[in-house]
């Protein structure tokens, strides 16, 4: 198989893996705010990557780059679901949306509608 077809498998491979990082908080609940933020910052890295390495697929480098950045990809995304389910966590993002929310309702029922 050639460059550029592996280069493509990956970002096809890619483009599927990102989506199923997710089912841990939608719809399976198992993660939250935190790991959903750490996702999408990862994942877009993860993308960006991918892409690159499709534009110029027989770039070594790149491919280098990319697999290193998987590797870390995986710990950091384990990291993530780790300090998700810490209990400190929890408190934590329940005081930050008790308080955007009144905050939120605060500043809508102060609209001037008219």
């Amino acid at each position: 198989m050639g460059d550029a077809q592996t280069a493509k498998q990956i970002w096809l491979y890619t483009l599927f893996m990102v989506p199923m990082t997710f089912t841990l908080v939608y719809p399976l609940h198992v993660m939250g705010a935190v790991y959903a933020t750490i996702a999408l910052l990862l994942n877009g890295i993860f993308i960006h990557k991918a892409w690159v390495l499709l534009q110029a697929p027989a770039d070594q480098g790149l491919a280098r780059s990319l697999f290193k950045y998987s590797l870390l990809y995986m710990m950091l995304l384990s990291a993530g679901m780790a300090i998700d389910s810490l209990p400190v966590t929890h408190h934590l993002t329940a005081f930050i949306t008790t308080a955007l929310t009144e905050n939120l309702t605060w500043v809508l029922s102060n609209l001037p509608l008219k």
